[in-house]
C-alpha cells in the first residue's frame, strides 16, 4: 500500500501535541505534513466575541483543507488523504484500521462523528479526496462562516445538508471522542475543546491524554 498523506494544522500552543502525533503515527504507513500556523492567527478571534462559540469566524484549518485539495488537483493526485486536528492519541493499530478506509474509500469525505445519537459531523479528523466537488464544498464552508460568524463545525452540517457531496463516519470504534468512546478504547482519540476557559482548555486536555495512559509531560518542552 502506498503512504496515506496525513495533514495536521498545529501552532506554538499545540506543539506538544505535534510531537507526540509525530511520535505516535506508523512512518511506515503514513507521510506526516504538519502545517505550522503561528498562534496570533488564531488569537485574532479565539475567545474574542461574546455571545459566539469561542472557536467563530476562525477560517484557518478551512483555508489549509482548500489549499491541499488545489494542489492535490493540480497534480492530479486522487488518493484518499488525511486531514485533522493535532490533538490526538493514537494507538498503534490504527494503521491497520485505516487500510481498509483507504482501499474500499466510495466516498467523497468520512467525517468523526461527533455524537452517537444523530448524524452530526465533526471536521477535526476526515479523510477525503481532493475533486471539484470537495473543493466547492470547502468553499461554500468558509463562506459561511465568515457571512454568519460561526464556527466551523455548525458551517460544515449545515452545507452538507444541502450537498451533494457523498459522505460518511468513521466507526467509533476507529475514531472518537469523549462524546463518542464507548466501553473500547478507540483507535484514534480526538481531545476535543470544551472549557470555557483557554487557559482551562490546555490543562484539561494534559489531563485526558495522562488518563488514557499517555505520558504527555515527556513531550513538553
Amino acid at each position: 500500500m502506498n503512504k496515506i498523506d496525513w495533514y495536521y494544522v498545529y501552532s506554538q500552543r499545540y506543539s506538544t501535541f505535534h510531537r507526540l502525533l509525530q511520535d505516535s503515527v506508523d512512518k511506515n504507513l503514513f507521510r506526516q505534513h504538519p502545517l505550522f500556523v503561528d498562534q496570533s492567527f488564531f488569537d485574532e478571534h479565539l475567545y474574542k466575541h461574546d455571545g459566539e462559540h469561542f472557536l467563530s469566524r476562525i477560517t484557518i484549518k478551512i483555508d489549509k483543507t482548500i489549499d491541499i485539495i488545489e494542489s492535490r488537483i493540480r497534480e492530479e493526485n486522487k488518493a484518499p488523504f488525511i486531514f485533522s486536528d493535532c490533538d490526538l492519541l493514537v494507538r498503534p493499530d490504527w494503521g491497520k484500521r485505516v487500510e481498509y478506509y483507504s482501499r474500499l474509500f466510495e466516498f467523497d469525505i468520512i467525517f468523526q462523528r461527533e455524537f452517537l445519537t444523530s448524524f452530526y459531523v465533526n471536521n477535526g479528523f476526515m479523510m477525503m479526496i481532493a475533486s471539484e466537488k470537495t473543493l466547492k464544498f470547502w468553499n461554500d464552508v468558509r463562506d459561511l462562516i465568515i457571512n454568519e460568524k460561526i464556527v466551523d463545525i455548525q458551517a460544515v452540517n449545515r452545507i452538507l445538508n444541502g450537498t451533494n457531496i457523498t459522505y460518511s463516519c468513521f466507526s467509533v470504534r476507529d475514531v472518537a471522542s469523549c462524546q463518542t468512546m464507548k466501553t473500547d478504547e478507540p483507535c484514534i482519540y480526538h481531545i476535543l475543546c470544551g472549557s470555557i476557559s483557554r487557559e482551562q482548555d490546555m490543562e484539561d486536555k494534559y489531563f485526558e491524554a495522562r488518563r488514557f495512559g499517555v505520558d504527555i509531560d515527556k513531550y513538553m518542552t
